[in-house]
């Protein structure tokens, strides 16, 4: 959402900056457009174009995200009319806007237990509705934080949702070598390792970004990931070990 704004094509603080993976939207004006990413040394730099949005023939909005992808920095151009210069802050949780791709399921603008939506804005997943702890990373790992990207889109060739998920990953070969998921190995899973190079550190010689894309997984989360590899990646049964994975019910 826009906190700082100057010039006449951005209309703070009524308009909102929606960004995902593939897509950037100016609520309430614009509908959506491709968005681009490059990075150049350490900076992501992102740039949509709209054709024929609030009467300019050619909306333009550049953008620098800062190290942590939590404050973006740029102009919003259109034919005609002065540049706005912005500065822009990412959705967090409760501030009222519900965020799939950071893994929010809902977002009643506060930080609240026993609400019907929890703290960290999940809706409450009783552990006795999860058969296995496979069913607690499809819940609470896959559902909640990776979906937004690889789901309908398939970025990167991956699709997590459910079913079939756990047939799209296990024992599937991936790049460099690696599997997808290495069932006795998580040092030879690549999801795994994505997720460890955003929420553990390290890893710097991993090719490509961490993910979550501009966000951490708890680190006892991945770690209890790892241990459900390292146990064989089971379907069935849970794994000692691995309870960061279930969330209790308020």
């Amino acid at each position: 959402m826009i906190t700082q704004a100057s010039g006449t094509v951005v209309q703070a603080p009524g308009d909102t900056i929606a960004l995902d993976v593939a897509s950037a939207v100016v609520d309430p004006a614009c509908g959506a457009a491709d968005l681009r990413e490059r990075l150049r040394g350490r900076t992501w730099r992102l740039a949509a174009r709209w054709k024929g949005c609030r009467a300019h023939r050619v909306l333009r909005l550049r953008l620098r995200a800062s190290s942590d992808c939590t404050v973006l920095r740029g102009t919003m151009t259109g034919t005609g009319a002065r540049r706005s210069r912005l500065v822009a802050t990412a959705s967090r949780c409760g501030d009222g806007i519900a965020d799939p791709g950071r893994g929010e399921r809902c977002d009643d603008a506060n930080l609240i237990d026993d609400d019907g939506c929890d703290a960290g804005c999940g809706r409450c997943v009783d552990p006795a509705t999860l058969a296995s702890t496979w069913a607690a990373i499809q819940a609470n790992v896959f559902d909640r934080a990776c979906t937004a990207c690889h789901g309908e889109r398939t970025t990167a060739g991956l699709d997590f949702r459910a079913p079939g998920s756990y047939e799209r990953i296990v024992g599937v070969p991936a790049a460099s070598g690696l599997f997808q998921v290495k069932a006795g190995d998580h040092l030879q899973s690549l999801i795994w390792l994505k997720m460890a190079k955003v929420s553990l550190g390290g890893l710097d010689d991993l090719p490509g970004g961490g993910m979550p894309f501009g966000f951490p997984l708890p680190a006892d989360v991945v770690n209890a990931f790892g241990r459900w590899i390292d146990a064989g990646a089971p379907r069935d049964g849970f794994v000692d070990g691995a309870q960061a994975l279930l969330v209790a019910c308020d």
